[in-house]
């Protein structure tokens, strides 16, 4: 299930963003943001786990452990 959370951008400094969640401070890239947002703005914020992809990576490296341990991951 996703997690939703508001927040609020409290400035721009150079090509970062500086957002406020819940009292602490996160520091993302500019370019994730939409772009006509402006300081002072809030946002809504949503995280969720891709599982899909988790689950693709961790396939991937079973493969690759399985490669080593048969020494098909040898020079």
């Amino acid at each position: 299930m996703a997690r939703k959370s508001n927040c609020y951008l409290d400035r721009f400094e150079g090509d970062k963003a500086i957002l406020l969640i819940d009292g602490a401070e996160a520091v993302i890239p500019r370019a994730l943001l939409p772009a006509d947002i402006s300081e002072g703005d809030y946002l809504n914020i949503e995280a969720s786990i891709d599982t899909e992809r988790r689950n693709s990576v961790s396939a991937e490296i079973s493969r690759l452990q399985d490669d080593l341990k048969s020494g098909k991951g040898e020079s």
